[in-house]
């Protein structure tokens, strides 16, 4: 009797410990389903990414092509630019700023601050140059004569021209404002 009770016990400890060892092989196989279903996203997921940093690359490389073309043709077009400020006078860099120098002699006459006719076409432009360019940068006009004369006298005509050559840029802003007030007091 004795034995049939400790056969009846290890039967049931026995069958205790299948359903356990069945319950966690299902838990395992169920996490192992989950996984490999993770893997498979995850896959997708390196797929999906491996594709989109093919686009990527595409795009930077035609991009790398395309600023290579503007860079080439910003250097075509800087050049002809220089070119042709350096048709209205001596263009020099100083510092970080450009200098263009004008003839006097191209700009008035003798002992006059009157621009010539030829100057207001040269500085028509050179305002047209000075807007596509450098629409923002601070200009600085000086004026200069020659020696011919007196000091006070040449300060003075020196300081006209320098003038007037401003009033033709400002004239020339303002009358490429669409502000009719702005047009009004260049007439005035």
């Amino acid at each position: 009797d004795s034995l049939r009770k400790e056969v009846a016990r290890l039967t049931a400890e026995n069958a205790a410990l299948k359903e356990d060892s069945d319950r966690r092989l299902a838990e395992l196989q169920s996490r192992v389903q989950d996984l490999e279903a993770e893997l498979a996203r995850q896959r997708a997921a390196n797929a999906e990414a491996q594709r989109r940093i093919g686009e990527l690359e595409e795009a930077m490389r035609q991009s790398t092509d395309r600023n290579v073309r503007l860079l080439a043709d910003r250097e075509k077009i800087c050049g002809e630019l220089r070119r042709q400020l350096g048709a209205l006078g001596q263009l020099t860099q100083q510092g970080g700023n450009l200098a263009l120098t004008l003839a006097s002699d191209i700009l008035f006459d003798f002992n006059s601050f009157e621009l010539r006719p030829a100057a207001r076409e040269n500085l028509a432009k050179l305002a047209v140059l000075r807007l596509l360019l450098f629409p923002d940068a601070d200009v600085r006009y000086e004026g200069h004569t020659d020696r011919v004369g007196d000091d006070d006298y040449n300060q003075w005509l020196s300081e006209q021209r320098a003038l007037a050559v401003y009033r033709f840029f400002l004239e020339e802003s303002l009358t490429h404002q669409s502000e009719p007030a702005a047009q009004e007091r260049i007439q005035e």
